[in-house]
C-alpha cells in the first residue's frame, strides 16, 4: 500500500470488532505498514485512548457524518 493510499483512510469512521463479538464505532487517526501488514491507529468515537489494530478487525470504513 502506498502512502497516498494509506492517507485515504485518515479521519474516516469504521466498525472495530473485538474477538468476543462486541463491535463499536471508531475513528481512524493513522495508518502504517508493519511486517507487510496494514495496521490502523484508532480511537473510539465515544471515549478516549488510541490503539493500533490489524486491518482485519476493521469493517465498514466510511466518511465521518
Amino acid at each position: 500500500m502506498t502512502t497516498a493510499q494509506m492517507a485515504q483512510y485518515l479521519d474516516k469512521t469504521a466498525d472495530y470488532a473485538l474477538p468476543n463479538g462486541l463491535t463499536f464505532l471508531v475513528i481512524i487517526i493513522d495508518v502504517r505498514m508493519a511486517w507487510g501488514r496494514v495496521q490502523f491507529q484508532i480511537t473510539p468515537s465515544a471515549g478516549q485512548g488510541p490503539a493500533w489494530v490489524s486491518e482485519d478487525s476493521i469493517a465498514d470504513i466510511r466518511d465521518q457524518s
